[in-house]
């Protein structure tokens, strides 16, 4: 019984430790691209969560730069207005969206430095992080308790893409993981006595 609860317990930290390991304070950025390549901003903020993955090619790129104009991350993206849809002769037709909405999240390293939108080498738009925070004893729109404790409270950290049943997956994942554990060690211990009870019978 005491092997199950310490394998049962470091199964609970290691679990937390790769969990948490994932985590970190991003710069959120949240837009939507229209089709004539300008940008509406829709959020900003530094939160916490997981960083975006690169496209592999694509003529969108999203860097960040710091004070100095030195690029410190960039994300290539797909710009998700070109649609197709499958037509009944085995053809394909092109639909153009007018707008797409993009969620990137790139490293958090300070309120300085900028947030540049590019579509193939030109730029569309850039945003100055010095709006992450403008002390004032107000929590403002681009403001969150990473980037301007001052102004607002803890809470406000929290990444919205992490909501609804999405921030529960990491702990079902963690409690199947110490059911299967437990299960196996409790089958192999009841097979062991079985076996042992059975070898008391003199033949």
């Amino acid at each position: 019984m005491k092997k199950i609860l310490v394998l049962v317990i470091i199964c609970i930290f290691a679990f937390e430790n790769i969990s948490l390991a994932q985590k970190g304070s991003v710069v959120s950025v949240e837009f939507y691209l229209n089709n004539n390549d300008t940008i509406t901003l829709e959020n900003i903020s530094a939160r916490e969560g997981d960083l975006t993955l690169s496209q592999e090619s694509s003529d969108y790129k999203a860097v960040l730069t710091d004070a100095g104009g030195k690029a410190l991350y960039a994300i290539y993206f797909d710009s998700g207005l070109l649609l197709t849809e499958a037509r009944s002769d085995g053809k394909n037709t092109l639909f153009v969206r007018e707008k797409s909405r993009h969620l990137l999240k790139v490293p958090y390293s300070g309120n300085v430095g900028e947030f540049t939108i590019y579509h193939s080498g030109l730029e569309l738009n850039s945003f100055n992080l010095s709006i992450l925070c403008l002390p004032d004893s107000i929590c403002g729109r681009y403001e969150s308790n990473i980037s301007c404790p001052q102004d607002c409270q803890k809470n406000d950290g929290a990444d919205p893409a992490q909501s609804g049943t999405e921030k529960y997956i990491p702990l079902a994942i963690g409690l199947i993981l110490i059911l299967l554990v437990g299960g196996a060690l409790y089958w192999l211990i009841k097979r062991k006595r079985s076996l042992s009870g059975s070898n008391n019978y003199i033949s």
